[in-house]
């Protein structure tokens, strides 16, 4: 089995819900689901710079390779279904 991730751990989020979430809902799902285990002082601030690395047209010099979610209109986290 693959080890879950803080991404695959707000994919299966947002794939539980089925509608676009922000990163507190993301948050709280995972928590209240245990999807992951967050060894951080400021695990919410994790898991906003870890869906930014992975968000289309988000801009960072940390940007990591693949864009696994987009932003709709509403500046809500969507999975990004050019994967």
């Amino acid at each position: 089995m693959k080890k879950q991730t803080i991404c695959t751990a707000a994919i299966q989020a947002l794939k539980s819900n089925d509608r676009p979430m922000n990163a507190d809902e993301i948050y709280d799902f995972i928590i209240k689901n245990d999807l992951y285990k967050f060894k951080a002082k400021s695990p919410k601030s994790i898991l906003r710079a870890e869906l930014r690395r992975h968000t289309s047209g988000v801009l960072l010099r940390a940007k990591k390779g693949n864009d696994l979610f987009k932003l709709n209109d509403s500046g809500l986290y969507i999975i990004n279904s050019v994967n």
